[in-house]
């Protein structure tokens, strides 16, 4: 596939309206690239199982050093299972540097209080974990007050 060329470094994807089946396509491919340092998917409809997938390029593209996953609301409908394999992506990507995932608020639906505290916990540990991150834009996310106490324990990690 020509998505797996071996000089293929940035591939920005914004807006193209890949949807839920574009993106799980599009990720599957891309976990096999040697080369690839930048992916912008950011206002795509990225759904669910989009998501997962993404999340696991961020742990199999070993070359990744910037992801742009902004405004794609679909993530955090509920079931909310990408969420988890995003966390988990983001914690474990081997040279992430940067993170984009603005979003806004009014497209969210967490649901409830506690779902909204345990994404929270999860993106604060996955920033935590990842020792490579030096910028992350999280402009919009539902982090709220049940976030705050959560998201403390990465704030010295952003700012070192």
């Amino acid at each position: 596939m020509a998505l797996v060329s071996p000089t293929l470094t940035e591939l920005r994807l914004a807006n193209c309206r890949l949807g839920d089946k574009g993106a799980t396509i599009l990720a599957v491919a891309l976990c096999a690239s040697q080369s690839l340092t930048a992916l912008d998917v950011s206002r795509n409809g990225i759904g669910q199982q989009g998501g997962i997938e993404i999340g696991t390029l961020l742990t199999a593209c070993p070359t990744l050093t910037s992801i742009d996953l902004s405004h794609n609301a679909a993530l955090f409908k509920p079931p909310v299972l990408a969420l988890a394999a995003l966390a988990e992506g983001i914690g474990t990507a081997p040279r992430l540097e940067h993170l984009g995932w603005a979003c806004a608020a009014a497209d969210i639906e967490l649901g409830t209080a506690g779902a909204r505290g345990l994404w929270c916990t999860a993106l604060a540990r996955a920033v935590e974990k990842n020792r490579s991150l030096t910028s992350v834009d999280l402009t919009g996310q539902p982090l709220g007050a049940a976030g705050h106490v959560d998201a403390e324990s990465a704030e010295g990690r952003l700012e070192a």
